[in-house]
């Protein structure tokens, strides 16, 4: 047996002791984050969509949404811990133990000194933000545990279960799913052409077999969930169109970078992030010259294993990043990136050799400190100086039992929207809030009156009609409107985006004075006729 593959096993067959890291890790994490900050617009969405799941209400066809997997999970967990937002979080948090222990698994073939995985643990888990979004580093760090598991023995039975997880993954996310799909099925031809020229057709078969099995939840609804098979394909087609759900920003390359701003630790952060957006993608080109033309059955040892898992899932899952790129979809798709210079020295036999893995460590610590512990462990120390200080700027806010550390800023802020709703509006009354603020909603116990609880893309005329008439239809007397350009970008105003909605309401309500509110802001009432 391979020396590499022994060290390998020693962890491998102690899952328990990556089980426990995983819940140890996540656990100190959420102890010191998990009551901190509130996040009114994709955590809101998030929120909204768990207590609407909850409810009874079925994702993508009663409201806008990503793929129903995510909100089932939540809405399950929230029967234990309630339907608060750390009930939300803490089901975010079991779910990111299971990709955290999945990604440990796989680094385990390598690192298996269990102090240095406890560090290499401690480095994924601070790169898994932001909290709303684990779903998608934990489906990245399980899918490059089922790329090794392939890899290692390619039976038909594993290409099944392969199979399986893409379907899961494509319940959580679609696009978890498409990307999923493209690194497997390359996977797939990588391992048929290099290792086992045969029985191609059976392999694919039982992997085709997987998908449609872990996606079973999906189709079953398709069948018998009236009314969801429609919303799906719309919400498909709605992707193809122009006003599909992507508001792209554009790399931030290094040559874009003020050299000026480098001055301080923020323009550090962003160029160090824009390096990353370089060295990616000619790390993974190098990487995939290197295995394809290189590798020879005899040389599948755990490192090279490692390295090929994390290139192939890595490589589609950049795609996410492009789209948007900006820090949080940069961090929902860096882990096999960070895997895979873990992998590297591993792959390449120079395991032993100081100068190769002291460039590697020190390069990974530089973008950690510069990026992921600045923007998770400032606000940690923020709430310790509140918590101490006389003059805080964190005040903790109670949110129907719920206790979190809000910004004074913020908390007086959602106090004045809360007190106003509860004195104005009757209980039965809803109120449109559009289109950053969707938490909003279940903080005032309300359900949004338009299909889209998070209104920002741009939507087709047809859409925009269907939301008046919904405000109509449901005698929508109240509305919350912020007009500030998302991005920077005036094009992405409000009243831009949702034009004829926005004419509606200018004719149709007026303007209400309120103390607070942020100068963007607009509470509007309907007219008396």
């Amino acid at each position: 047996m391979n020396k590499d593959l022994k060290l390998g096993a020693n962890v491998w067959e102690k899952p328990m002791y990556i089980v426990t890291l995983s819940i140890v890790l996540v656990g100190v994490l959420f102890l010191f984050k998990g009551n901190l900050g509130l996040g009114l617009g994709d955590e809101g969405h998030l929120w909204y969509g768990m207590i609407q799941t909850a409810q009874g209400a079925v994702p993508i066809r009663d409201f806008r949404s990503y793929d129903p997997g995510r909100y089932y999970w939540a809405a399950t967990w929230s029967l234990i811990f309630g339907s608060g937002i750390i009930a939300l979080r803490i089901s975010n948090a079991l779910f990111q133990i299971i990709g955290l222990s999945l990604g440990l698994s796989a680094v385990s073939r390598v690192v298996t000194n269990r102090w240095l995985l406890a560090l290499v643990g401690g480095l994924l888990t601070i790169w898994m933000f932001p909290r709303h979004k684990l779903y998608e580093h934990s489906t990245a760090m399980g899918a490059i545990f089922f790329a090794v598991f392939l890899i290692e023995r390619p039976s038909i039975k594993r290409h099944f279960v392969a199979g399986v997880f893409i379907g899961v993954a494509a319940f959580i996310g679609r696009n978890l799913g498409v990307y999923c799909f493209i690194a497997f099925f390359c996977l797939i031809l990588f391992i048929w052409v290099k290792t086992e020229k045969q029985f191609l057709a059976r392999r694919l078969a039982a992997w085709a077999l997987g998908i449609a099995v872990g996606y079973l939840p999906m189709v079953f609804m398709m069948i018998f969930v009236p009314g969801f098979f429609a919303s799906f394909i719309d919400s498909v087609r709605l992707m193809f169109s122009p006003y599909g759900p992507v508001l792209p920003i554009p790399i931030p390359w290094p040559w874009t970078i003020q050299f000026s701003s480098l001055t301080s630790l923020s323009g550090i952060s962003k160029f160090m992030v824009s390096l990353i957006f370089l060295i990616m993608p000619i790390f993974y080109l190098g990487a995939t010259i290197y295995i394809i033309s290189s590798l020879k059955p005899e040389t599948l040892a755990p490192g090279t294993t490692l390295l090929t898992s994390s290139v192939f899932v890595g490589i589609p899952l950049m795609h996410h990043a492009a789209v948007r790129s900006d820090v949080a979809h940069l961090a929902q798709s860096i882990h096999p990136f960070l895997i895979g210079l873990i992998a590297l020295p591993f792959a390449i036999r120079l395991s032993r050799n100081k100068w190769v893995v002291s460039v590697l460590s020190v390069f990974i610590l530089i973008i950690t400190f510069t990026i992921a512990i600045p923007r998770e462990g400032f606000p940690v120390l923020g709430r310790m100086m509140a918590a101490i200080s006389g003059r805080p700027s964190l005040v903790k806010y109670e949110l129907d039992g719920d206790s979190v550390w809000v910004s004074k800023k913020q908390a007086d802020y959602i106090e004045s929207i809360r007190q106003f709703v509860n004195e104005y509006v009757r209980r039965d009354e809803s109120i449109l809030i559009a289109p950053y603020e969707p938490g909003l909603y279940p903080i005032l116990g309300k359900t949004s009156p338009i299909w889209d609880p998070y209104p920002l893309f741009p939507a087709e005329e047809e859409r925009q009609r269907r939301i008046i008439r919904s405000l109509v239809n449901r005698n929508v007397n109240w509305a919350l409107i912020s007009n500030r350009p998302l991005d920077g970008i005036d094009e992405r105003r409000f009243s831009n985006t949702h034009n004829l909605v926005w004419q509606y309401l200018m004719k149709e309500f007026t303007p209400v004075d309120i103390p607070g509110l942020p100068d963007d802001h607009l509470l509007l009432h309907r007219r008396e006729h």
